[in-house]
């Protein structure tokens, strides 16, 4: 399965970058918010899932989109406020507004997925 990276080129899709993303935006939130390593597996896994069921290949925003929801799914409101510090904004519900550390991350995020 192929994404398309941002510049519009195509590249293959790799799940272990999204869980790479997802788990430096969880290594720096408070250990007690903290999701567990199979949450972010299952994030991961059904990002990788939505994108077969496309049918085309997904564009990185696209895939942003699905990770973000994920997260949110998870509750996981300080994760994903890190994660998308790194890579633009996203409608987060009020209450979980607060975390923003993206500079803490390194610009890991979302827009990594694709790169190698």
């Amino acid at each position: 399965m192929k994404i398309i990276k941002r510049n519009g080129t195509e590249v293959m899709f790799d799940i272990s970058k999204i869980t790479m993303a997802v788990s430096k935006a969880n290594e720096v939130v408070d250990e007690k918010v903290r999701m567990t390593p199979v949450q972010i597996q299952r994030i991961a896994e059904s990002v990788e899932l939505a994108c077969q069921e496309l049918g085309r290949s997904a564009a990185v925003e696209e895939i942003q989109d699905m990770v973000e929801k994920q997260i949110m799914a998870h509750g996981a409101f300080e994760v994903l406020g890190l994660f998308h510090d790194a890579s633009g904004p996203v409608a987060v519900p009020a209450a979980s507004h607060g975390a923003g550390a993206g500079a803490a991350l390194g610009g890991v995020g979302p827009a990594h997925i694709v790169r190698h």
